[in-house]
């Protein structure tokens, strides 16, 4: 499913979008652990030559209490070692809550793509197959520190172009998350996928590659997808994921649909991209070598929210979705009790905040949420930053901003630590 890269990895950039390489004043800590001396010699040469501080282990035990007590930003894993099962090995690190920031890269000669799959599905952050160039390790670990998060498009329902939204911009939705150079998740298709297209083609110079993740095919979430003219280049790669409704309506059909003709002059045989299309229900998948989970989300037709875990980090992009107060006919406990397990502990969570909370009343079953819902569910999910999103087109700037106030007053009066922010078209965030 999607493509997959043979070398792997991720980053721990916590601010700004600037590239950065190694802090030779506070070199990053690796160990290194594999049951081959001559690996180990050359592995731990050509990292101590780049700045990095190494510890080498040829033994698993004694390697497993040194990375429990140190806490390194780097673990260097071999899956064939005697007398130990390296996925096990792996996952067992993985599930240590202090090593949550701590990359764990396999390296191993084990190439068969079954097996990359089962190391990230075990908590792997990066996947090196032996043997390997000096170049191609210090570029993936050097180069390492991309999480970007960056909002494209923000709004709900339709465009808001105009001097009411010139703040937070009036585009629908649009969000692309960058993992590393090569590795693009874009969510949605809304008219921001246009500002995407624009930056891309300005910045980018040879063969492009992305994930485009679907929530559903709304309006406001695909109609912008005939602009997005890296579908136009040949050389580049586009793999659109998402939910499927129905037997008769694939992800593709509803995509070629909406450009059959009638409604749009082009067609999707018009793209010289390679283009593939996979259709997605709940549950998790590796896109990448990231490991990627869906849920269904409470809205009308199959609308999906999506999970990205890398480098211990998260990420979560829920739109759209209605949240029911305790009172209503329609609340469920087991829903709202899965999604906050779906979202727990993200370090970013991007969630449909449509309406004020005294809007909602009228507005029931339109399936979106309100602001004081949201609020308490990010509260219970001890969600980091939660970024406003999928506003109604009635709401301008000022409004946004009403709402971002009214969202601070619930979480202090709760004592939460999660934080509130409006999300700006064209800004990057990182976790």
């Amino acid at each position: 499913m999607g493509t997959r890269y043979w070398i792997m990895n991720h980053s721990d950039r916590t601010d700004g979008p600037a590239d950065k390489g190694l802090d030779e004043s506070s070199p990053k800590r690796v160990i290194i652990v594999d049951d081959d001396p001559a690996a180990l010699k050359l592995e731990t040469r050509l990292l101590e030559d780049s700045g990095w501080e190494v510890k080498s282990f040829c033994e698993p035990e004694v390697a497993r209490e040194a990375i429990s007590r140190e806490i390194p930003d780097v673990v260097l894993l071999d899956l064939m070692m005697p007398g130990v099962d390296g996925m096990a090995f792996l996952s067992e690190l993985r599930n240590i809550p202090a090593l949550n920031r701590t990359r764990m890269i396999v390296v191993t000669a084990k190439s068969f793509a079954a097996d990359v799959d089962k190391a990230f599905e075990n908590g792997a952050d990066g996947y090196v197959i032996k043997p390997f160039t000096p170049e191609k390790m210090l570029k993936e670990l050097e180069g390492a520190d991309d999480f970007e998060v960056t909002f494209w498009g923000i709004r709900g329902t339709l465009p808001r172009p105009g001097n009411l939204s010139i703040k937070y911009g009036g585009n629908t939705s649009c969000v692309s998350v960058r993992l590393s150079k090569e590795r693009l998740f874009i969510f949605d298709a809304g008219s921001g996928i246009k500002e995407l297209s624009d930056h891309i083609m300005a910045t980018r110079k040879g063969k492009f590659k992305a994930n485009l993740m679907i929530s559903h095919p709304h309006w406001d979430h695909i109609n912008a997808f005939p602009f997005f003219v890296p579908l136009y280049i040949p050389g580049n790669e586009i793999s659109l994921y998402g939910p499927s409704q129905g037997a008769a309506h694939s992800l593709r059909k509803i995509m070629a649909d909406q450009m059959d003709g009638t409604y749009f002059p082009v067609t999707l045989n018009e793209f010289s991209a390679k283009v593939s299309y996979d259709d997605l229900v709940q549950g998790s998948c590796v896109i990448d070598g990231v490991k990627v989970r869906t849920m269904l989300l409470s809205h009308p037709g199959n609308c999906l929210g999506y999970r990205i875990d890398h480098g211990g980090r998260c990420f979560c992009y829920i739109t759209d979705n209605e949240l029911f107060p305790e009172d209503s006919q329609y609340y469920s406990e087991d829903f709202r009790q899965r999604l906050i397990n779906f979202i727990s502990g993200a370090d970013i969570l991007v969630h449909d905040t449509t309406y004020f909370d005294e809007e909602y009343p009228k507005k029931v079953l339109w399936g979106h949420s309100c602001v004081g819902l949201v609020a308490k569910l990010a509260h219970d999910a001890d969600v980091k930053r939660w970024y406003l999103f999928h506003h109604d087109p009635d709401h301008s700037d000022a409004d946004v901003e009403r709402k971002c106030f009214e969202a601070h007053k619930i979480l202090r009066s709760l004592g939460s630590d999660t934080k509130c922010f409006i999300a700006r078209e064209k800004s990057t965030v990182t976790p």
